[in-house]
């Protein structure tokens, strides 16, 4: 299954505006399933983009596993790391110039990704900071 960036970003923007915590501080999960009624992608390609998400630590998702099959894959939380990567990532024409250097350059690992939000924002805030 291939890396899809774009449902990297749809995920990490869903819940972030979706993952609550109820008033007792009880986590609010939010499932595979939820996500895939939600965004326009086939469920397996978010229940994977959900596991390289935990893998690399952008956000802590719960799997059970029956067999070789997933039972179910929550969302409890993103991490400080993840919400790094949606700050990198946000704002549109920012996240255009990231999809055409990546597609350029072959790659779009998230470290690759970061490092060419980091190449892209780093000359914007400059040139704010010089002209505010």
């Amino acid at each position: 299954m291939k890396f899809n960036p774009d449902c990297m970003r749809d995920i990490l923007l869903y819940l972030e505006e979706n993952l609550t915590l109820s008033p007792d501080l009880e986590i609010q999960f939010i499932s595979v399933q939820d996500l895939s009624k939600n965004l326009p992608y086939p469920i397996q390609e978010i229940a994977n983009m959900v596991l390289v998400l935990d893998d690399a630590e952008f956000i802590d998702a719960s799997r059970f596993d029956a067999g070789n099959q997933i039972c179910e894959l929550l969302v409890l939380r993103i991490t400080y790391s993840g919400y790094q990567l949606i700050e990198s990532i946000r704002p549109q024409p920012v996240w255009k110039k990231i999809k055409s250097i990546g597609q350029n350059i072959g790659s779009f690992s998230t470290s690759v990704i970061l490092q060419i939000a980091s190449g892209v924002l780093t000359p914007m805030v400059n040139a704010f900071l010089k002209n505010p």
